[in-house]
């Protein structure tokens, strides 16, 4: 159901026509779309693992330069789709939360389609799961890395570690693909 809405998600941005980042940012713009994308995925979790629902939005850059994020959207317990806030400027980012554990999704990693949608929009995205990892999709890369581990953001306080298995550091489609045995 997460990689249904994932799609979703990619084909409401390509259908608004929002810009989206079109080739790396440097070093230091990166650093700082990391900060805020941290805040914002902080400030988001609580909510998130108390109402067992994903939240997500995008994060924008205006013409100055400085970051903001439009509307964010409340979506289901394995899904979340955009609002369409009429912004004109640049989209820089996607980002969304995995909402509170569960011993029966493997939530600690972008799913396929996350990975997929950012990768075919060519923005970076983040997702935080249950257990305060925050992971970057890095469309230029072609993979998701781990930003943060366990506890980078707030972390749902019933999270089992033995109940997400190994983990690695970056997963490519095709670890992922091995990841769920598909």
């Amino acid at each position: 159901m997460r990689q249904r809405l994932t799609l979703l998600l990619a084909l409401g941005l390509i259908t608004w026509g929002l810009p989206a980042s079109a080739e790396p940012l440097s070093r230091a713009e990166l650093k700082e779309q990391h900060r805020f994308a941290l805040r914002v995925l902080d400030a988001l979790q609580p909510r998130s693992i108390a109402e067992n629902r994903e939240y997500c939005g995008v994060i924008r850059r205006a013409p100055g330069g400085k970051l903001f994020v439009g509307a964010i959207s409340a979506g289901e317990e394995a899904t979340c789709a955009y609002n369409s806030d009429q912004e004109t400027s640049l989209v820089v980012a996607s980002f969304h939360t995995h909402g509170p554990h569960s011993a029966s999704y493997d939530a600690e990693v972008p799913s396929i389609t996350d990975l997929e949608s950012d990768l075919a929009l060519g923005s970076y995205g983040y997702v935080a799961t249950p257990a305060g990892r925050v992971w970057l999709i890095d469309p230029f890369a072609q993979h998701a890395t781990l930003l943060c581990g366990r506890g980078c953001v707030t972390a749902d306080p019933t999270y089992r570690p033995a109940d997400t298995g190994r983990l690695l550091s970056r997963y490519t489609i095709r670890s992922l693909v091995k990841r769920f045995g598909l």
